[in-house]
């Protein structure tokens, strides 16, 4: 579990200080800003696109319109002549959409952001674009929407004022020159040397490994510079290797004029995070000690997207209320990858700020559940008080709502009261009382978790939201590419430590695992996940295999061998029940880079004797992927996704917290992706040792359906089948207890579509002649149906 803005008092720190100057040229910003009508009035952010003009002249007096089709993707069917073109994110390029709006007469485009992800938008220039472009987030943009809607819009696009935009009560900061790193550090002084850790940049640049390029900090006074630490082209320079401590400090700030309550520091930052440890420092002796560490951003999540001009505040708890002089020092441990601070404020306000927690919270176990396997999961989510004085009477809420074409209709809602949470006071691990049980309706639903209480000073971080599906007979973790809006899925190796799988690239396993609350009467028929093309070296070959595993004891008792809590599952915790098919009965599925609708592949499912594989009650299944590769210098590229994301559609199936909420109740269950460890061409795939892994989800789906045998299998030995395969007749050799008056022999295909049916009366010993003539080449179930009960053959004909 992760905490934010933890509070570590009176540490010490002593450090010998370099001042650092640099004194270059900056960049113009530019804003959307609109002063008609009063309801969409304002100046809205934007991220300049890497191609097209690149210049600060403003764009002035234009007409405002929407792009029709919205995505902008084809021509466009309305005519942009002198206007400032409104489209949306997705399905194509950044480029062609642009290209398209600048066809039909556009002078400048926005693009609306459908997507969680910040960024300047991207892409090859090719050299004919005369307009410049920009993304602008969703919400600014849905608002300008519906003011375009309802009339005309007076907006122009302008170079931002360089000038600080303090918050209420700043007693430090609002004057250029202070925290706004105009044209340089002013005051500010650097703990390392020159070049080998902060720097002053005159514009915003925050290049480094997977950063869009270029890439522009984009904070308010950007636009005369900022400070940095790009620890990624440190490590890999050499002039200051990963871990590589790097601070710099304030001025010392006169206090003395000033009646405190309680003191914050507000900043603007943007990041990306590997590993990297954040800390505010502060100090009341004109910096000869250090008083109190402030740890910080521990709710930015590792190897996730660049964020950018992210306001942060941190109160300053428990600072003295008489102190007349203070100075504010950020220290990184930089590992990876960049971090960047401008507009830095002292705020003196008393306030509380309580959140909802950003990085553990509790969603439904699987995203898509089939209605049939509807079941109930724990309520959780952690709390925190970021306000540096206490929130009186704290509660946090969850409720639950079917979304609709009309909104959101709330269907649950239940409350944990906290009371008082004292400044900076962090609460974990706190389940609600009752477990909120699934609908058995098909539909999309909404998880809300809401914190309010007496005095909270900010709304932005008060609820967390997550979605899951109800459907008709679909187990998923993930949703579809069409449903998310874009191809989203990557390999699931890129970002894994490999050595976690294993030094032989071409064996391993792959799988995911589901909990079946209903199984009786029911079957797993298929399941599907996906495979993508390698970024290098794209050539690959492999066979997979599929096994499914009922796990042993999930729930019920943790004495006995299952995956309560070790993470891990071995041979020994696990049966084998089912295998997987191709479309033709074989066990083996071939795929290699010009395999045709590789990106949504799948097994059909079997139980060990070629049967139906029905299920069992309250039991949680894992559905593995097995590799054996025959070429390649890369690992099999299964599609993958990072739940553990700011990308809220993406957190949905983030379960690491519905997993520890259950473990607090008892309750143990895998849900997650497993990967094997450490496996050989030589080793045993269903003795494999496998591995939850949170911060990766394969792409799967399980489908269930009602079992066509609902009745008790006949022992092995009752019916046998010969010739097989066979060419003409099939018979079927019947050792019955008793003789019964009938037996039903049906032949099914693959899909589950009854080919043929014959009966046949009176028979306890008999050998049975079934004609198979009318049957094409191909893997078929014979389903064997008596007073007894039922028994399914895998029978292959051939021709």
């Amino acid at each position: 579990m992760m905490k934010s803005f933890t509070f570590f008092n009176k540490l010490a720190f002593t450090f010998t200080l370099a001042i650092l100057g640099i004194s270059l040229n900056a960049q113009d910003v530019m804003v959307f800003k609109i002063a008609s009508p009063a309801g969409a009035a304002g100046t809205y952010t934007l991220y300049r696109s890497a191609f097209g003009p690149q210049d600060g002249d403003e764009i002035l007096d234009k007409g405002i319109k929407v792009a029709d089709p919205l995505s902008a993707c084809t021509a466009l069917a309305n005519d942009q002549t002198n206007s400032i073109t409104f489209l949306d994110r997705g399905t194509c390029t950044f480029v062609e959409k642009v290209k398209n709006a600048q066809s039909a007469g556009a002078v400048a485009v926005i693009i609306c952001n459908n997507d969680g992800d910040v960024l300047n938008p991207g892409g090859d220039d090719p050299g004919d674009i005369t307009i410049k472009s920009f993304l602008m987030e969703k919400p600014d943009c849905d608002k300008i929407k519906v003011a375009l809607g309802a009339g005309a819009v007076n907006g122009n696009i302008v170079v931002r004022q360089c000038e600080p935009v303090p918050p209420s009560n700043a007693v430090w900061g609002a004057v250029q020159g202070e925290g706004d790193f105009n044209e340089g550090l002013n005051g500010w002084t650097i703990t390392t040397e020159e070049g080998k850790g902060w720097i002053w940049s005159a514009d915003g640049d925050c290049v480094a490994s997977f950063s869009p390029n270029p890439c522009n900090m984009n904070t308010p006074t950007i636009c005369n510079g900022a400070v940095s630490v790009n620890s990624n082209a440190l490590d890999v320079s050499g002039d200051c290797q990963a871990v590589c401590p790097t601070s710099i400090i304030s001025p010392n700030i006169d206090l003395s004029n000033v009646d405190i309550t309680a003191l914050s520091v507000q900043f603007n930052q943007a990041i990306r995070d590997f590993g990297s440890e954040y800390f505010v420092i502060t100090s009341y002796d004109n910096g000869l000690t250090w008083a109190d560490t402030f740890a910080i951003n521990n709710d930015v999540f590792s190897n996730d997207a660049f964020v950018y001009n992210q306001v942060v505040r941190v109160g300053l708890c428990g600072v003295p209320t008489d102190i007349t002089q203070i100075r504010i020092q950020f220290l990184i441990n930089a590992n990876y990858y960049f971090w960047g601070i401008d507009d830095v404020f002292l705020v003196n306000e008393a306030y509380a700020d309580p959140q909802a927690n950003n990085n553990f919270w509790s969603v439904a176990p699987s995203l898509k559940t089939p209605v049939s396997q509807a079941t109930s999961f724990p309520l959780l989510s952690d709390v925190r008080n970021n306000g540096a004085v206490p929130s009186p009477n704290t509660v946090l809420t969850a409720r639950v709502s079917r979304v609709g074409a009309g909104g959101l209709t709330e269907i649950y809602t239940q409350t944990n009261d906290y009371g008082t949470l004292d400044a900076c006071e962090q609460v974990e691990n706190i389940n609600f009382a009752n477990q909120f049980d699934e609908p058995t309706e098909v539909g999309v639903y909404q998880l809300d978790y809401v914190i309010d209480s007496d005095n909270n000073k900010f709304a932005a971080n008060d609820t967390r939201s997550s979605r899951f599906l109800m459907t008709e007979n679909v187990f998923s973790n993930a949703l579809t590419e069409p449903e998310f809006g874009r191809a989203y899925l990557g390999r699931f190796i890129s970002g894994v430590n490999a050595a976690f799988i294993g030094a032989n690239i071409n064996f391993w396993s792959l799988g995911t695992s589901y909990y079946v609350e209903n199984g009786t009467g029911m079957k797993a028929s298929e399941f599907r996940f996906g495979v993508d093309t390698l970024a290098s070296n794209g050539n690959y070959s492999a066979s997979l295999t599929c096994s499914v595993y009922k796990i042993v004891n999930n729930d019920d008792n943790p004495d006995t061998p299952d995956d309560d809590e070790s993470g891990t599952l071995t041979g020994d915790e696990r049966v084998l029940v089912g295998r997987g098919v191709d479309q033709d009965g074989a066990e083996e599925l071939f795929i290699d880079n010009t395999t045709e609708g590789r990106r949504r592949s799948k097994f059909l499912l079997t139980n060990l004797d070629g049967g139906e594989l029905t299920l069992e009650d309250n039991t949680e299944y894992v559905f593995m992927v097995n590799v054996r590769a025959f070429s390649g210098t890369a690992y099999f590229p299964f599609l993958s996704f990072n739940p553990n994301s700011s990308n809220t559609t993406l957190r949905w199936s983030y379960t690491e917290a519905t997993n520890f909420a259950n473990a607090q109740v008892g309750v143990h269950r895998n849900f997650g992706t497993l990967v094997s460890r450490g496996a050989t061409e030589d080793d045993v795939v269903d003795e494999r040792s496998l591995a939850t892994r949170f911060f990766k989800r394969m792409y799967s789906e399980v489908s269930i359906d009602p079992a066509t045998n609902t009745t008790d299998e006949l022992d092995e030995m009752a019916v046998s089948v010969h010739p097989n395969p066979t060419s003409g007749d099939l018979y079927i050799d019947m050792n019955l207890t008793n003789a019964t008056k009938q037996v039903l022999v049906e032949m099914y295909d693959l899909t589950g579509k009854k080919m043929s049916s014959q009966s046949f009366n009176n028979i306890r010993t008999e050998s049975l002649k079934v004609n198979t003539n009318t049957l094409n080449t191909g893997v078929y179930f014979a389903k064997i149906t008596t007073d007894e009960g039922t028994a399914s053959r895998k029978v292959i004909v051939t021709k």
